[in-house]
């Protein structure tokens, strides 16, 4: 099937594909036809069959001087003269277009140039929808990152909520246990001096004898050696039950600080989870819209990427 277009150059062009028609972001255009509207219509190919139709344009469609109605495709007859605003169209399905008598001279754009220029204007279409797509992703991006960035926050004032109750109440056990065994932790340790005890006592003995024998100094230092350790050993358990009430004492201050910690952490949490509804009640409207786009945009840009396969 071909067209002849009257302008500049009488070449006839293959219609070999569905593409619009009108003064402007039509496939074909003709920007200095006033009467011709911004998309004015379609010519279309169905298998063998070529069809022309009107997009409600405000001058109409005419095939052989009878207006189309709008919005309905009509079906083209070997010959068919179409006229829309200034433009003179006749359809063929012959291999070589034949002269009407009586018509002045039909020129038109070359067919090279038509197509040409309806596949650059496909190819603008597809980078426009492919712009609106991206800057649509890259602000659905922005929003989803803010809300995953407070819900990191969130997670980890959860963790260190765990930890420091953890802590606590592994330090509330220690004070409970110490506090209930503290007379029998206080009697194991004095039953762990008895023993040191007698030993120190050994120890004295056996050096008073070596030095009322006059031993040497060789002899005697193992002895030293060993009641200085006994004496050290006696002086840290006695140290020990010194301090069990000091101890627990310390253990109960470490948990109240945890337990001012946790309560601070858990008051930063709920704050960050209302600032976390409120971003979602923000963004829903957005994202809602911001999705609906992506589909939308996905969509025609699969159309126009199979309409320049075509």
């Amino acid at each position: 099937m071909r067209l002849l277009f009257k302008t500049i150059g009488a070449e006839q062009i293959d219609l070999a594909t569905t593409f619009s028609f009108g003064r402007a972001e039509a496939d074909v255009s003709f920007p200095d036809d006033q009467d011709v509207s911004p998309i004015h219509g379609q010519f279309i190919v169905e298998g063998e069959k070529g069809y022309i139709r009107d997009n409600g344009s405000a001058t109409g469609t005419f095939v052989n001087d009878v207006q189309i109605p709008a919005n309905q495709k009509v079906e083209l007859q070997e010959g068919d003269r179409i006229r829309f605003g200034a433009q003179i169209v006749y359809f063929t399905k012959e291999r070589m277009f034949k002269a009407i008598p009586g018509e002045e001279e039909l020129v038109s754009q070359t067919g090279k140039e038509l197509l040409a220029k309806a596949r650059k204007l496909k190819e603008a279409k597809v980078h426009g929808i492919e712009e609106k797509l991206n800057q649509a992703k890259a602000i659905l991006k922005k929003i989803t990152d803010d809300l995953e960035n407070v819900s990191s926050k969130i997670a980890l004032a959860d963790k260190a909520i765990s930890e420091a109750e953890k802590r606590q109440h592994e330090i509330q056990a220690e004070v409970q246990r110490l506090t209930t065994n503290k007379e029998s932790i206080r009697k194991t340790l004095e039953e762990k001096k008895i023993p040191l005890c007698k030993r120190q006592l050994t120890l004295k003995d056996k050096l008073q004898l070596l030095d009322m024998a006059q031993a040497p100094d060789s002899q005697k230092q193992p002895l030293q050696d060993e009641l200085n350790t006994i004496t050290e050993q006696l002086k840290a358990v006695e140290e020990e039950k010194k301090s069990l009430p000091q101890v627990i004492v310390d253990l109960k201050k470490k948990s109240e600080e945890f337990e001012k910690k946790n309560s601070e952490y858990s008051a930063q949490r709920e704050k960050l989870r209302l600032a976390l509804e409120e971003r979602q009640k923000k963004y829903a409207p957005d994202i809602k819209r911001l999705q609906e786009e992506l589909k939308s945009h996905e969509l025609a840009l699969a159309k126009a990427r199979e309409s320049i396969k075509r």
